[in-house]
C-alpha cells in the first residue's frame, strides 16, 4: 500500500509529485468558485489522501494543523495495521530554520503566487511553533519523523530510508 506524508512548505512536495508513484495533494483544491474553502474542506482532503494511499500512492499533504489533526492515534493505528498505509511528518530541522525561512522567500521571488507567499509569510512568523505542533503530534500519534537538517538532500531517500525504518 501507499504512505501519507504530512509535508512542512518547502520539503519538495510537489518537486517530487510525479516520480515513483507520488502525489502532492494540494489543499487549494478544495476551494469553491470564490476562492473560499469549502466547508468541511479538511476532511474530504483527508479522505481524498487516504484513498489514494489505499491504491499505493505516497501521498503528501499540508502541514497545516486544521488537516494533520485528523490522523488521531487510533486512526494512525488503524491506517497502519488494517491498510497497511505508513504515515510520516517531514519537516526541517531548528538548525536550519532560518536558511528555511529564506529558502521559502526565494520561492516566492521566484514565483509569487497566494500560494508561496501565504508559505513564506506563515514561516517567517510560525516557524518555531508550528514544527513543534508537529513534532509534539507525531509523537502522540505514533508517527514516523523525517527531519531535514541541510539544504542538500534527497528527499525521496529520506522517506524510503524511514518507510524501511518503521517495518
Amino acid at each position: 500500500m501507499g504512505s501519507i506524508i504530512i509535508g512542512y512548505p518547502g520539503v519538495g512536495k510537489s518537486t517530487l509529485a510525479g516520480n515513483n508513484n507520488y502525489i502532492d495533494l494540494e489543499s487549494s483544491m478544495f476551494r469553491n468558485s470564490l476562492g473560499e474553502k469549502i466547508e468541511d474542506w479538511d476532511s474530504a482532503y483527508v479522505s481524498v489522501a487516504e484513498d489514494l494511499a489505499r491504491q499505493g500512492y505516497n501521498v503528501f499533504i499540508s502541514s497545516h494543523s486544521d488537516v494533520y489533526n485528523h490522523f488521531s492515534y487510533n486512526v494512525v493505528k488503524s491506517l497502519q495495521s488494517l491498510d497497511d498505509i505508513n504515515v510520516l511528518a517531514v519537516y526541517p530541522s531548528s538548525r536550519v530554520f532560518n536558511i528555511w525561512v529564506d529558502k521559502l522567500g526565494s520561492r516566492y521571488r521566484n514565483d509569487p503566487s497566494t500560494k508561496n507567499l501565504a508559505a513564506y509569510t506563515r514561516a517567517q512568523n510560525h516557524i518555531v511553533s508550528d514544527i513543534e505542533e508537529l513534532k509534539d503530534f507525531a509523537k502522540r500519534n505514533s508517527i514516523t519523523t523525517v527531519e531535514i537538517d541541510s539544504l542538500d538532500y534527497s528527499l525521496s531517500s529520506m522517506i524510503i530510508s524511514a518507510l524501511k525504518d518503521q517495518q
